[in-house]
């Protein structure tokens, strides 16, 4: 689950089923606001191993157990970027830098 910085929307992963042909595993997205879906998002199988929101909320992005890394438009809900790695993916969120240290007058 990802709850969106400005915490309107939630993103909930859902494991992928063994029963189906394809086992898809959705992203719901949520509008806390009205306590309604507003999209499922498709295109991971297996399971949903991370999901995101960026820092202006326009972009949701996940990460299934298949190395399958997705990112989509909150806005459209289309896909903005999709690509199979053949290793494990992590998302990290940039940190801020440090404040530089002040020299000290004795």
């Amino acid at each position: 689950m990802a709850l969106s910085h400005s915490g309107r929307l939630i993103a909930s992963g859902q494991l992928g089923t063994s029963y189906s042909k394809i086992p898809e595993a959705p992203v719901i997205l949520w509008d806390l606001t009205n306590r309604k879906s507003l999209n499922v998002y498709k295109g991971l199988k297996k399971g949903v191993k991370l999901l995101e929101f960026s820092h202006d909320d326009q972009f949701l992005a996940a990460v299934g157990f298949d190395n399958v890394f997705v990112i989509w438009s909150v806005t459209d809900f289309s896909v903005v970027y999709n690509r199979v790695f053949e290793w494990p993916v992590e998302l990290r969120t940039p940190t801020t830098p440090p404040a530089p240290s002040l020299p000290l007058n004795p």
